[in-house]
């Protein structure tokens, strides 16, 4: 089973740790705890889609949802 994730940073990675493709699937596992799996700083703003519909960060996923994590960003 598996979660099928793209991060989309506004800088490029060094490390493809940042951006991983995959990630087991978690039985009663939130968005917040896969951005702390993930390693994401949980002091920053993150828009999260889950199956293309936005996601809280106590959304819990579940088996071959696809997500897709977009830091916070501003226009001027």
């Amino acid at each position: 089973m598996a979660l099928y994730i793209k991060y989309h940073p506004v800088s490029s990675c060094d490390s493809l740790d940042c951006a991983p493709a995959g990630h087991d699937y978690i039985v009663d596992e939130t968005v917040a705890h896969l951005l702390s799996r993930m390693g994401l700083d949980d002091t920053e703003s993150f828009m999260v889609f889950v199956n293309r519909n936005t996601a809280s960060l106590d959304t819990l996923l579940e088996d071959e949802d696809r997500i897709d994590i977009f830091p916070a960003f501003a226009g001027g």
